[in-house]
């Protein structure tokens, strides 16, 4: 029997040795169920991620270390939970010195993260997906939503506002690291979905250009997260 995801209409089908909707008790251990959190995606990446050619994305330390600190690093390994796989840094002043930890907020690895991408919904209860169409179609669509020809309910919904019912994507965490942006390598940017890593960087830069302190000049701290497709509700479960 396959595990579901969630309940209702069209539900997810997960990865063979998934553990997802439970706890499960063994006589040696105990089995935890990961947790689950919504990540935003452009149009393009989505694309990237159903073709199987982006498996990593990077994103920004909410936090950013002082120029003053002492040490930025990040924890891949602690004794304490509470500071396994954070971003930490040292304050240099005053002494002792006190550490901060920022943990990725995209979750660790094993957890799952269900794709955030811009939608719709059509008058039968059809969900359609903006990156599924071409730019002329897109262009077309977003001309006849200026036009009010179309109902509330059919123009195109902000990603952000995406609720998990209407998510046809879900991706399973193999790994998080933190690193400085320029830090990436080009099998990593090939990762990302890109051809070079001047490719991803510029791409990075339009993405960013309204955050203080977040081109790629300023080579920011980020979390490299890099995941598996576990599902696709357009073609059911992942092989």
């Amino acid at each position: 029997m396959e595990t579901q995801i969630r309940k209702g209409p069209r539900p997810y089908s997960a990865a063979p040795g998934t553990t997802i909707e439970c706890i499960e008790h063994t006589s040696s251990e105990t089995v935890v169920q990961p947790r689950a959190r919504g990540i935003l995606f452009t149009g393009e990446m989505v694309r990237g991620i159903r073709a199987r050619q982006k498996t990593q994305t990077r994103r920004l330390v909410t936090v950013q270390p002082p120029p003053e600190c002492t040490v930025a690093t990040f924890v891949a390994e602690s004794t304490d939970s509470r500071t396994e796989h954070t971003f930490a840094w040292l304050d240099r002043l005053p002494c002792p010195t006190r550490a901060h930890h920022v943990r990725c907020r995209y979750g660790l690895p094993g957890d799952l993260l269900w794709v955030k991408e811009t939608w719709s919904q059509i008058h039968d209860g059809t969900l359609v997906y903006r990156a599924d169409l071409s730019d002329q179609e897109a262009s077309e669509a977003r001309a006849v939503q200026r036009g009010c020809r179309l109902s509330d309910h059919e123009r195109w919904r902000s990603s952000l506002l995406m609720p998990r019912w209407a998510s046809r994507l879900l991706l399973r965490v193999d790994s998080v690291r933190g690193e400085r942006l320029q830090a990436i390598s080009s099998e990593d940017a090939v990762e990302e979905g890109f051809d070079s890593r001047s490719e991803f960087l510029r791409y990075w830069d339009e993405l960013g250009r309204r955050k203080p302190g977040a081109l790629a000049r300023d080579n920011p701290w980020v979390f490299a997260i890099r995941f598996e497709l576990v599902a696709d509700r357009s073609f059911g479960e992942a092989s």
